[in-house]
């Protein structure tokens, strides 16, 4: 049944050029990736074996832009396989995009349907691309556009129990406020978000929803005649946790980019995500929660901390990126983490470090392959956290190749008199 509509759905896009004609969009992406798990998220048992992973992510669009009007539809099958299993581990198939955008002006427009968030770094919302279920919203959003001044503000609600491709499947209701503004060498932007998550707690009376505020900003500096960049980044956390305890959490970042030439860059910077003492009262949260960003693409690529532990977490990190040759490029980047509030019976808040490699040529506008290798320096502070102090473990490493193939096909007509 859900083949069948998402055909209906591309054949009405697909009719839209004989109705308007103006512009139809086709494209899609077959991406493979093979991953060689040894310790990715956790320090492997020496009783255990590393575990080969081959991902398949399929997806197929349409689009259709005219003057007043804008409409994507996205399909999305998702497959998993793994070295000790001889079927399929996971699949997902379903309408990853399907919205409309009217523009009452070239400024001002709104649009409607399952669609994709992304602001600033991608660190509360983005698409996700990393994993094979990325995230969308079904939501409704106003957008205010100018060459200076960029305004969204929307409203999501989640009324099913769980919907494919839906990071909203964790709130019952969301409401934010987007703006940027960009003047000489700066951009300057603020956020806010409030979900109303739904209580599910006993005991809580007529308090059927939680409601988690969060707020903040960026401010990036970046002239195309110097060659240090600055991105400060700023969030803080109140209202409250799903645990329906009080919350009052903050993240801090900053992020400094040298660049030495066309052909070098060289990265430095740190962030601070608040943690709850292990002494606080149990009617309060410290824990910054970071919503539906990416995460892959921060504080290491084995997400070691991909959930912020209880305690925190502080990562300063440093990374260079080299372009080898025109299609060739190559970036490396080393952490070291902490949390930012002690742990019970233990001193040092040190938890680790982390390796990342990343080999990228791109053969093509389409065609793309990509590898990557990184490994992780364990200490007790990380089996502590990952609950492993009476377990040998073998040393983290983790590997991937993928190969991606995006191939578009665009139709340009005449308005039809």
């Amino acid at each position: 049944m859900k083949f069948k509509l998402a055909l209906v759905c591309i054949f009405l896009l697909g009719t839209m050029k004989t109705i308007y004609s103006q512009k139809i969009q086709v494209g899609g992406e077959i991406r493979n990736r093979g991953e060689l798990r040894n310790g990715f998220r956790k320090p492997l048992a020496d009783s255990i074996d590393p575990l080969y992973v081959h991902n398949l992510r399929l997806k197929l669009y349409g689009s259709y832009t005219s003057e007043k009007f804008k409409a994507k539809v996205t399909l999305l099958d998702s497959k998993i396989f793994s070295s000790d299993h001889s079927v399929r581990t996971d699949n997902f198939f379903g309408i990853y995009e399907a919205w409309g955008e009217y523009f009452f002006n070239p400024q001002i427009s709104v649009s409607a349907g399952r669609q994709i968030l992304e602001y600033d770094d991608n660190r509360l919302f983005s698409a996700g691309a990393w994993s094979n279920t990325p995230n969308a919203h079904d939501l409704v959003k106003l957008k205010y556009n100018t060459e200076k001044v960029k305004v969204n503000v929307g409203g999501a609600w989640n009324n099913a129990s769980v919907s494919l491709y839906n990071a909203a499947k964790s709130y019952e209701s969301m409401f934010y406020g987007w703006g940027m503004y960009s003047f000489q060498n700066f951009n300057v932007s603020g956020i806010w978000v409030n979900e109303g998550i739904k209580n599910t707690l006993p005991g809580r009376g007529n308090k059927t929803s939680i409601y988690r505020n969060t707020l903040g900003g960026n401010i990036g500096m970046k002239n195309k005649n110097m060659p240090l960049s600055v991105y400060l980044t700023g969030y803080y956390q109140f209202g409250y946790d799903k645990a329906d305890k009080k919350l009052d959490a903050f993240f801090l970042g900053l992020k400094n980019q040298y660049t030495f030439s066309d052909k070098i860059k060289a990265s430095l910077g740190a962030e601070y995500l608040s943690g709850t003492s292990s002494k606080a009262s149990g009617s309060s949260d410290h824990t910054f929660n970071r919503l539906y960003g990416a995460h892959h693409n921060y504080n290491g690529t084995m997400e070691y901390w991909i959930a912020v532990p209880t305690q925190g977490l502080v990562d300063i990190f440093a990374g260079a990126d080299v372009k080898v040759l025109p299609k060739l490029s190559v970036n490396g980047s080393f952490h070291t983490f902490a949390t930012a509030r002690e742990i019970q019976n233990r001193n040092n808040k040190g938890i680790g470090s982390e390796l990342d490699m990343q080999v990228d040529y791109k053969f093509s506008q389409s065609f793309s392959l990509q590898g990557g290798w990184s490994c992780y320096f364990k200490n007790k502070g990380t089996d502590i956290l990952k609950k492993q102090t009476q377990t040998e473990t073998r040393f983290p490493y983790w590997a991937y190749l993928m190969i991606t193939y995006k191939p578009e096909f665009t139709i340009k007509t005449k308005n039809k008199q």
